[in-house]
């Protein structure tokens, strides 16, 4: 029990001191934490407010080095992810990708941590740049995972998700897909609580429709009235590329409509404002100006047009081939990613398999030595039942042979005092001398005592030499709690004899007159 309450008592203290240490850290991993929120926050501000890529990009480096540094998995998720948007945003997909798939595996590591909102944000932005270099099949299960993350919410993020879905679907030619997605994005956005962005998700699930259409005329030659309509209806003034995409598909739709002139006026203006928008967006409004000017007429105008468009196409193609090899070197480092995750699954299943075979094993080596320990004390404690027991009989049966003697001794002493003769024949002399314990008995007594008391008649005899048998046997006598009387019938003696037997014994062990003999013998 002592060495039980040191081992508690030192537990309790290493555990204060791993508590304290704790306390200690927890501090600082706040302060790190709020630093790396405010960058965080500094650096999508600077973006929303339109500051150069290069500023809000620095601002967010930071913000990365300062999670990596402490370690910051409650924020990690959130800082990479808003990382790698940036860098894709800006063109650098190859960095952006790596900063997404960082961000993912910090994900998996601290799983629930990370506000679901980030993931789902996450989730969708990975998917959409999955899909921009061709890896279609993993942007849609990224997607779905995303969608089924934000169900129940009522911010944009829903709306978002399945507009996003419905552009994997029209860069992977599956128009009626893509037509469903935009349904379901519209129906989101009604139950959006912020009217304002439920107005905005509203608006562009309504212009990717109407733009698909008017671009696919002739595959919806019908709807091309309408699409132009919802356009002219959605025109989003203040929004410079937003706008000049949306005038750009207004013209065509017109010119297709029939109203050829007003139609090329409104290109011809949107393209201006195209040509300080990046590279694809322009290639896409020149490809859509010059196939509209050749419809027209076969002109300078168009001829110049269609050749700037091609000198595009040529530099947008050189960035496909380099896209192309970011893409099979991103498509080997996720399959290289999917294998180490099944090694680590297979490596895991085979590490569970051995700590259940090593438990089971373990578990039943421990029955099997209880099981034994339990049938070796219930061996020992039959064997101690039974010796007691045929002590118990021995004495029984020499206690009752006792007591006959006694008796017919008595029925002799008082014949011979009816008779009143002084000569009457006296019994043999072996009747009154049998006793309890001849020799065979008592080594049988003797050899049961010990089983019961191991040691204990030793013990007496190394600290007391000089005790005789017979004081031995007494002893053992009081041992098992026997009377006076008892032992008297036991040892076939008379009780003035047990009485002074019991006297040599206090003697010997030199005992004082408080001390009570019977309680002494049982304590030894």
């Amino acid at each position: 029990m002592k060495s039980l309450s040191i081992v508690t008592v030192l537990f309790m203290i290493l555990l204060s001191a791993a508590c304290g240490r704790k306390g200690e850290t927890a501090d600082g991993n706040v302060c790190s934490l709020s630093r790396v929120k405010l960058l965080h926050d500094s650096a999508r501000n600077a973006r929303i407010n339109k500051a150069p890529s290069d500023v809000y990009i620095s601002i967010q480096k930071e913000a990365v080095g300062e999670v990596r540094k402490s370690h910051g998995d409650g924020m990690a998720v959130e800082v990479l992810s808003q990382m790698g948007y940036f860098l894709c945003r800006t063109g650098n997909y190859a960095d952006g990708l790596m900063y997404l798939q960082e961000a993912m595996d910090s994900l998996r590591r601290a799983p629930g941590r990370t506000d679901p909102r980030e993931e789902a944000k996450l989730l969708g932005n990975t998917a959409n740049f999955y899909c921009r270099v061709g890896l279609y099949t993993e942007a849609l299960d990224l997607n779905r995972q995303a969608i089924e993350m934000s169900l129940g919410s009522k911010s944009s993020i829903v709306a978002d998700l399945w507009r996003m879905r419905s552009a994997i679907f029209e860069d992977m030619n599956r128009a009626d897909s893509m037509f469903y997605c935009l349904d379901i994005s519209l129906k989101a956005a009604e139950v959006i609580e912020d009217t304002v962005m439920a107005t905005i998700c509203r608006v562009i699930a309504e212009n990717q429709t109407a733009g698909h259409i008017i671009e696919h005329h002739e595959q919806y030659p019908e709807r091309v009235v309408d699409a132009t309509k919802t356009l002219q209806r959605n025109i989003s003034p203040g929004m410079a590329m937003r706008e000049s995409t949306d005038s750009l598909l207004i013209g065509r739709g017109l010119f297709l409509t029939g109203d050829r002139k007003k139609g090329l006026q409104i290109m011809n203006a949107a393209i201006n404002t195209k040509r300080s928008s990046g590279l694809e967006d322009l290639q896409w409004g020149l490809d859509l100006l010059a196939l509209t000017l050749v419809e027209n007429e076969l002109s300078p105008r168009s001829l110049s047009i269609y050749k700037e468009s091609r000198r595009l196409t040529d530099t947008i193609n050189h960035q496909k081939m380099a896209d192309a090899l970011l893409n099979a070197d991103f498509k080997y480092r996720t399959s290289q990613l999917k294998n180490e995750k099944l090694l680590l699954e297979a490596e895991q299943r085979y590490t569970r398999q051995q700590i259940i075979s090593w438990s089971v094993t373990a578990s039943l080596v421990i029955l099997i030595l209880i099981l034994l320990a339990l049938r070796i004390i219930n061996t020992k404690n039959r064997k101690l039942r039974e010796n007691k027991l045929a002590i118990e009989q021995l004495f029984a049966a020499r206690i009752e042979l006792n007591r006959q003697i006694e008796q017919l001794n008595d029925r002799i002493e008082e014949q011979k005092q009816s008779s009143g003769s002084e000569t009457a024949p006296a019994p043999e002399p072996q009747i009154f001398s049998i006793a309890i314990l001849k020799k065979e008995d008592e080594a049988r007594f003797r050899q049961l005592f010990s089983a019961v008391y191991p040691g204990l008649i030793e013990k007496i005899r190394a600290s007391y030499p000089d005790i005789s048998p017979s004081a031995e046997l007494i002893i053992m006598l009081i041992r098992l709690k026997k009377s006076n009387n008892e032992i008297a019938f036991a040892l076939g003696i008379k009780r003035e004899s047990v009485a002074k037997a019991r006297y040599r014994l206090r003697t010997l062990f030199s005992l004082d007159k408080e001390t009570d003999l019977n309680e002494y013998i049982q304590s030894l």
